[in-house]
């Protein structure tokens, strides 16, 4: 459900928006004529940020143009979110995806001669400051409903499996280039991480803040309970999945372990990982009677090594009814697919991935 159109929104005043189009444009003169702005309301959505739809009109150099956006805002208006929105960097990561990774992605692509895309819209504009109570921050994506794209059909119940196969295959794209982002380095992994420290650094787990530290030590402490209920409500007769990680657990610490896959450590394989794959942020297009494209939104990234496959499959699908045996074949194949997914692109780059089934 959206509110009614206005013509101002929060930072969005129509002389803002004026200065957006202009600064897009790169022209000498923009006039707004006319703005119909709507807050995007549904129920779960707008915990990262106010997604503000914009149709627009505009006389630029002379000549009218119309826009439709979608301007991603902080919530500036939320005491309990914003601070911690500042404290996981997300603004300045999302923004340094679309002004610089994006790009050097799809330089990439072009200098290598790679024979697919990505699936991701350019930003026309974006700005950040410091201090929120100021400014804030704008991040002016494309309206994907202007392009056919589409939320999933039953958010509820996850995704069929030709659409989780989908998903799967573009996220393995994703993770390909990030790969191929950092290799592409003269000085390797090492040094595209470290000339990435914001993209690369975890700031939830492995290297919070102070402010999110006690927050995320009290979030670990209700996993284990948490977990084990879980793993016993699913193993089968003659299965101990309780006491597997319970002994796991022992073995080497869950939560030193996690910490260790997110840090910027480069030993073993890297990549940069969309942080949060679920169904609010992934978008449909239906191209012909049995072929859809794909979208993901709301890039909140995690640093190299984090979200595997498996994660991504428990996140995308959702609850299933099917037998286990079913389950266990769909999960099989999904992660072939992803692995085949990943390995093409970095194929066409001409990097060689070895040991990946490890991985």
């Amino acid at each position: 459900m959206e509110s009614s159109a206005k013509d101002e929104y929060g930072l969005l005043t129509r002389a803002k928006l004026a200065h957006i189009i202009k600064e897009s444009e790169k022209a000498k003169e923009a006039e707004l004529l006319d703005a119909r702005l709507n807050l995007l309301s549904s129920k779960g959505q707008n915990f990262s940020g106010d997604i503000v739809f914009c149709s627009l009109r505009a006389r630029v150099n002379k000549s009218e143009k119309e826009y439709s956006w979608a301007v991603k805002l902080p919530p500036m208006a939320s005491k309990e979110r914003m601070p911690m929105h500042r404290a996981i960097m997300m603004e300045e990561k999302e923004i340094e995806f679309y002004t610089k990774v994006l790009p050097a992605w799809k330089r990439l692509i072009t200098d290598r001669r790679a024979s697919f895309d990505i699936t991701c819209f350019d930003s026309p504009y974006s700005e950040f400051h410091r201090d929120w109570q100021e400014g804030g921050s704008i991040l002016v994506l494309q309206d994907l409903r202007a392009h056919g794209f589409r939320n999933a059909v039953d958010r509820k119940w996850g995704l069929n499996l030709h659409h989780a196969e989908l998903a799967l295959e573009e996220l393995a794209k994703f993770h390909a280039l990030g790969y191929a982002y950092l290799k592409s380095y003269p000085g390797g992994v090492r040094q595209g991480v470290d000339e990435n420290t914001l993209m690369t650094r975890d700031y939830v787990f492995a290297d919070p803040l102070p402010f999110t530290k006690g927050i995320i030590d009290s979030f670990d402490e209700s996993l284990i309970p948490t977990s084990k209920s879980l793993l016993k409500s699913v193993q089968e007769p003659g299965q101990d999945f309780v006491g597997a990680m319970i002994r796991c657990h022992e073995q080497d610490n869950l939560f030193e372990m996690r910490n260790r896959l997110y840090s910027q450590d480069t030993k073993g394989f890297k990549t940069l990982c969309h942080g949060d794959p679920h169904l609010n942020n992934l978008l449909f297009k239906l191209v012909s009677s049995f072929v859809c494209n794909f979208y993901l939104t709301n890039w909140g990234f995690y640093p190299p090594g984090s979200k595997s496959p498996n994660h991504l499959c428990d996140s995308i699908m959702g609850p299933s009814m099917s037998p286990l045996p079913t389950r266990r074949s769909q999960g099989t194949s999904m992660l072939e697919l992803n692995s085949f997914a990943f390995c093409r692109p970095c194929h066409l780059f001409q990097i060689w991935i070895l040991c990946l089934a490890k991985h």
